[in-house]
């Protein structure tokens, strides 16, 4: 039981500290959107893209933040109930692995059509800045994966020394 209690305590500080993380890029990449959108040309690609990241951080934001509402309500469950907090750890690492689904995509599309002036005025420059997106992209998507799995075995190995004892 004190094994289940740790990986509880440890899973809720954990997706606290990533809820902070995110919410501080957001709060830049929105700081960002708010500094350029005036300096964009209204119902251009730019003006549009910057809109398209502005309303994905917002999105961003409203998940991570309804995730941590939810540890924050369900806090007082008691420990002894251990058919829900695996339930519940699972609903975690779920959401880690969707990240590719929920995250990037709007995100994505905003950042590339805030790119579209660099076709014309530079190629290399627009080529590079996908390449970048697309490995940060990636990099997202690993960091988030190997969050998950490593709360999947930590569950895993929570409930094997749960059976053995």
């Amino acid at each position: 039981m004190e094994d289940l209690s740790s990986l509880i305590r440890s899973t809720r500080r954990d997706s606290h500290i990533r809820a902070v993380g995110e919410t501080i890029a957001c709060m830049i990449v929105a700081g960002y959107v708010v500094y350029y959108l005036p300096q964009a040309a209204p119902y251009g690609a730019v003006y549009f893209g910057l809109l398209i990241v502005f309303f994905a951080c917002g999105t961003v934001s409203a998940i991570v933040c309804s995730h941590i509402l939810r540890n924050k309500t369900i806090q007082d469950h008691p420990v002894s109930e251990k058919k829900f907090w695996e339930q519940e750890i699972s609903r975690q690492s779920r959401l880690l692995h969707t990240v590719p689904y929920w995250y990037l995509p709007l995100l994505m599309i905003g950042v590339v059509l805030t790119l579209t002036p660099l076709i014309q005025q530079d190629p290399t420059k627009y080529v590079v800045s996908i390449v970048v997106i697309v490995l940060v992209s990636i990099w997202i998507i690993h960091i988030n994966r190997k969050e998950a799995a490593r709360i999947e075995n930590n569950l895993a190995s929570t409930i094997d020394a749960a059976t053995d004892a």
